[in-house]
């Protein structure tokens, strides 16, 4: 019995010293995401399985009460995939220099700029490899080494630069734009809330990816941008923003996103002629009266409905059918005079949606057999346009006439219309926003975004993309007085949207004025149309 409860007892200590043998802790990922707040700059760690506090204080060479006090939530416990700030290494000031990766950084770039050795760099910011991350701030070792040359260009860059903002323009010797381009992005991040929230999706950040995919595509093309990112949502309004001096030196301002914080901007902006574009927000177009450096790019209804009627052929017939008594009043005298001014005959008719199931006769006296007809619906109720479509798709069928649609932008979210009347009547609608994902470069753009962040793109992604390669363009090209002379250039058709921007009177600002029209085909496919009458 003795000998048996010995060998038993030597199976369990060999057995428990294999298992000790064979465990190792993983090795701790050193994060490459840093943020700064009031309290400094922090590595932005996420929790794996099996971590410790002692292994990421270790691994990070930060004392442990310290990483305790920065992150109090960690009383309650540590858990997998829970985000810790690590403070970061404080050295005396001088003997480094802060650099924040830009999109086109590499260590090889950033060690030949301030004259050190990539190793150097990998060393103090505990790198584990040589990728780098867009916004990741890095330290760069002993002030000293930079070179003193490069110093000195930069200043002498920055006085030229100056020099360049202060030398006026004149239309008939436009600038050459050989230097490095200042331009500000403002958009509401809502960083702080990001760190404390990883999980919680942001289309702001989206819209920064997209930028800084122009801007990387921009350097490809010899174009040299700096920007200058600011979160919207670190300051009470914009006045602050403007009184913070970032944007002094802006040859160009995109942002604020929304239209009530772009009014604290305008002053600035007009008496530095800095050209200010909104992205985004409609309600922005009240800033065009008296701001001639104001861009907008959001389209106004009637643009959209202006681009839609140019698409209707010469020989076609034409009717306009509306709600009696409906809510699109507006829209339905922009369209009368639209098709006055083209010089478009049309029969017009309207009804009340309880006349729809005895209308029929009266909505064939309005067409023609023999000609292909161009109904143009004015209406954004559901059940009327579902009726109307309903009718003509009837006198379609049974008839033989050839019928096609021109509706309003809202039908594309319509739930309860029939979409096969869209597809069997060649449904027309103009939109702000549209993307052909058939096209080579929408494809070349998914591919190189999902690459770089694993993710597919959103509509903001598309728009900032858009934005950054019309403007980074036109800024090479006239310098920052190029809302004089925008207004001069074709129309251009980009991922998402198309731009042509017109000025509607002297002394306004500019707004986009097109659109794009896409076609509901009955082999159930969407075409994006780009070629009208």
């Amino acid at each position: 019995m003795n000998r048996l409860y010995i060998i038993l007892l030597l199976t369990m200590l060999v057995a428990g010293s294999c298992a000790t043998a064979q465990y190792s802790p993983s090795k701790i990922k050193i994060s490459k995401e840093i943020v700064r707040n009031e309290s400094g700059e922090f590595y932005i760690h996420r929790v794996q399985p099996s971590e410790t506090l002692f292994s990421i204080s270790k691994a990070y060479n930060v004392d442990v009460n310290q990483l305790s006090k920065d992150n109090p939530k960690i009383a309650e416990g540590l858990k997998a995939g829970e985000i810790l700030l690590v403070r970061r290494e404080n050295l005396p000031d001088g003997q480094y220099v802060k650099h924040t990766v830009r999109w086109f950084d590499s260590l090889e770039s950033i060690s030949e700029k301030y004259n050190v050795k990539i190793e150097d760099i990998i060393s103090l910011n505990k790198l584990d490899s040589k990728e780098l991350k867009t916004r990741q701030v890095i330290l760069i070792p002993d002030l000293s080494y930079v070179s003193k040359s490069l110093v000195i260009a930069e200043d002498t860059a920055n006085e030229k630069r100056e020099a360049e903002l202060e030398k006026p323009v004149n239309r008939a010797e436009r600038p050459a734009n050989n230097h490095i381009h200042n331009v500000s992005l403002i958009i509401p991040a809502d960083s702080k809330n990001i760190i404390e929230n990883s999980n919680v999706g942001n289309n702001y950040i989206d819209f920064y990816h997209g930028f800084l995919m122009a801007v990387n595509d921009a350097k490809e093309d010899g174009i040299s941008m700096n920007v200058e990112v600011i979160d919207s949502k670190e300051y009470q309004n914009s006045s602050q923003i403007v009184y913070s001096g970032r944007i002094d030196k802006s040859e160009l301002i995109i942002g604020p996103v929304f239209s009530s914080e772009i009014e604290g901007m305008l002053p600035f902006a007009k008496e530095r002629e800095i050209p200010i574009v909104s992205p985004m927000d409609p309600a922005a177009e009240k800033y065009i009266e008296g701001n001639p450096n104001f861009m907008q790019i959001s389209v106004a209804d009637e643009d959209q409905q202006r681009v839609l009627l140019s698409s209707i052929p010469l020989v076609s017939h034409v009717a306009l059918f509306y709600e009696k008594g409906g809510k699109e009043e507006r829209m339905l005298n922009v369209t009368q005079s639209f098709l006055d001014e083209y010089g478009i005959p049309y029969k017009s008719f309207s009804y009340g949606l309880l006349e729809g199931r005895s209308v029929g006769d009266q909505l064939l006296n309005q067409l023609e057999a023999e000609r292909e007809n161009y109904v143009i619906v004015i209406s954004n109720s559901e059940a009327f346009v579902s009726d109307v479509l309903r009718n003509l798709n009837l006198i379609s069928s049974r008839n033989g006439y050839k019928i096609t649609i021109l509706g309003l932008p809202r039908w594309r979210n319509f739930e309860s219309v029939d979409i096969n009347y869209y597809h069997s009547m060649n449904l027309h609608l103009a939109m702000q926003y549209y993307v052909d994902y058939s096209k080579e470069d929408v494809k070349k753009f998914l591919a190189k975004y999902r690459a770089l962040f694993g993710a597919e793109p959103s509509p903001y992604s598309f728009q900032a993309y858009d934005l950054g390669r019309y403007y980074t363009k036109r800024l090479t090209k006239y310098g920052r007085r190029l809302f004089e002379f925008i207004e001069e250039e074709q129309e251009e058709m980009l991922l998402q949207s198309n731009f042509k921007f017109l000025r509607r009177s002297s002394g306004s600002g500019l707004s986009n004025s097109t659109a794009r029209i896409i076609v509901y085909r009955p082999d159930f496919s969407v075409e994006l149309l780009t070629t009208f009458r």
